[in-house]
């Protein structure tokens, strides 16, 4: 869950969201504007998952941010493919942005802090926190290299492909937790 959550493509948004708004013919101006709205609605969100977490569950939030943030990558490598420039793109990089920051970005981190016994948590946890940032970095600086090698939505539908991956791990492999206590889950 912690690969599948950062190869979404969240830090090559996160790290080169003005240049990819230039190239979808924004200037330069307002794409730091948006980018600005982006970290904006990164935190807002972030504070809707900390609401709904226990509400709805870890699975429900997980699969409902997953395919929202699955569906918004996809219109935007096909928006990017198409030429579409302009505010809609930024609409809907906002979109995967929120998407993400009420499910799949939280909702890891209560999931690995859940799942591991008691005597190996700790470990457990720094081992898939080190795995979460060297995806994220892997993902940060192979960017540049791929938009160079293919057209920017082909990347994005590459990212969609993961969280595909993402949303069947969940269905199919990831337990429940909501409402159990720690030995419940162990």
């Amino acid at each position: 869950i912690c690969i599948f959550s950062e190869a979404c493509g969240i830090s090559a948004v996160l790290y080169y969201g003005p240049q990819l708004f230039e190239q979808a013919g924004l200037s330069l101006g307002y794409s730091m504007g948006g980018f600005a709205i982006l970290a904006v609605v990164n935190m807002v969100f972030n504070l809707v998952a900390i609401h709904f977490m226990d509400k709805v569950g870890r699975k429900t939030l997980l699969s409902i941010g997953a395919t929202g943030s699955m569906i918004s990558l996809i219109i935007i490598g096909t928006l990017y493919l198409i030429d579409q420039t302009g505010t809609l793109i930024v609409i809907f990089f906002i979109s995967f942005i929120a998407f993400f920051a009420f499910s799949i970005g939280p909702v890891k981190f209560v999931v690995i802090s859940e799942i591991f016994p008691n005597q190996i948590r700790g470990r457990a946890i720094a081992i898939c926190t080190l795995f979460i940032w060297i995806t994220s970095a892997i993902v940060a600086q192979f960017f540049p290299i791929m938009r160079d090698i293919m057209h920017t939505g082909y990347i994005f539908f590459f990212f969609a492909a993961d969280i595909m991956l993402l949303l069947i791990f969940v269905k199919f492999l990831l337990p429940e937790t909501k409402g159990l206590t720690m030995e419940e889950i162990e």
